[in-house]
């Protein structure tokens, strides 16, 4: 009597890419309120880190739940998720570059 469970590598992706785009959207969502409470002055640029996360993590779950092969998995999550967190992460530091240049 062994239940032999069968596993797809592309359902593995999949709850990997789920776990990354929680990892991703929970990470800037802390970094957004500890900014808030200890440095007021980049809290715009911490939320549109937290903007760009959040929707590149939605956005990537949904890309990866529709993929069918393991290839395609990895490419649009993965690939999706990277993006939108880069892009988010450049224009936090543009927008940090520019408050420390103007200081009020």
């Amino acid at each position: 009597m062994t239940d032999r469970q069968t596993f797809s590598r592309a359902g593995t992706a999949r709850a990997l890419v789920l776990l990354a785009a929680g990892l991703a959207a929970g990470g800037s969502a802390l970094l957004c309120v500890a900014s808030l409470v200890f440095f007021d002055r980049i809290a715009l640029a911490t939320a549109v880190l937290f903007a760009f996360a959040l929707v590149s993590a939605l956005t990537a779950t949904l890309l990866s739940f529709r993929a069918k092969s393991l290839g395609r998995v990895i490419g649009l999550g993965c690939g999706t998720l990277l993006v939108g967190v880069i892009l988010g992460l450049a224009l936090m530091l543009i927008m940090i570059s520019r408050i420390a240049g103007n200081p009020a």
